[in-house]
């Protein structure tokens, strides 16, 4: 499969001695948003000590899969994209997925009470099948493309997630939801700038821009879902 780039705008390439690093200001912004959803994911963990909720652990899997994915986009999508295959792409993209399942499905069960058994059922299948379908189609050479993860996401974001909390915040004007919804919607930002290919120069481009933007999104959904995990407590099973 042939792959098409405006490498025009890409950063230029860096040389420390014999070692190469391509798109370094790329990288680096790429592993400034796994930062954010690292420390996410610790500070969930220490609250979780004390505030006991099934949901929570879903949701700070949630993070640990985005800084997971993030890094290795950092560095074998970007860094050290001149020693590794394209294909090691699709392990960022993986892991992204998976993120995004973790959170629909702990935003399922965050709104377990809310819904009829059957209801809540046909949603986590729903998700589960749509999780192996873009799995499928992200491994598969044949339709391997950042633009299937970028389908994935707003999937589950805009068709799941959003109106789970958009009818949670109606239901409870919860804080927690009022941030996620914000978070997502602000999220259209670096969608836009990302997909117009928005750029400042060679050495901020529009990967660079979108990396910040999302760092941002990222922080703004920790304090959604911080305050929704201590605002409703469960017994861990």
């Amino acid at each position: 499969m042939d792959y098409i780039f405006n490498v025009n705008i890409l950063n230029p390439t860096i040389w420390v001695g014999e070692l190469e690093f391509r798109e370094p200001i790329t990288s680096l912004t790429d592993f400034i948003t796994a930062l954010v959803c690292g420390a996410a994911f610790f500070s969930l963990s220490k609250k979780l000590k004390k505030v006991k909720s099934n949901e929570g652990v879903f949701l700070k899997f949630y993070f640990l899969c985005f800084f997971i994915g993030m890094t290795s986009a950092a560095f074998l999508g970007h860094a050290f994209q001149a020693y590794f295959e394209w294909e090691y792409k699709i392990i960022g993209w993986v892991f992204s997925a998976l993120g995004q399942l973790l959170l629909a499905l702990g935003t399922l069960l965050l709104m377990k009470d809310f819904f009829k058994h059957k209801f809540y059922i046909a949603i986590y299948y729903l998700l589960l099948m749509q999780f192996l379908i873009f799995i499928f189609l992200l491994i598969h050479p044949s339709y391997s493309d950042f633009k299937i993860a970028q389908v994935a996401s707003s999937a589950v974001l805009i068709g799941v997630i959003l109106p789970l909390h958009i009818f949670h915040f109606y239901k409870t004007k919860s804080s927690g939801s009022k941030y996620v919804i914000s978070a997502i919607g602000y999220a259209l930002i670096p969608a836009y700038i990302y997909n117009n290919q928005i750029s400042v120069n060679q050495w901020f481009n529009y990967h660079d821009i979108s990396h910040i933007l999302m760092a941002v999104y990222m922080f703004i959904m920790y304090i959604g879902l911080s305050k929704l995990i201590a605002s409703k407590s469960s017994i861990l099973v």
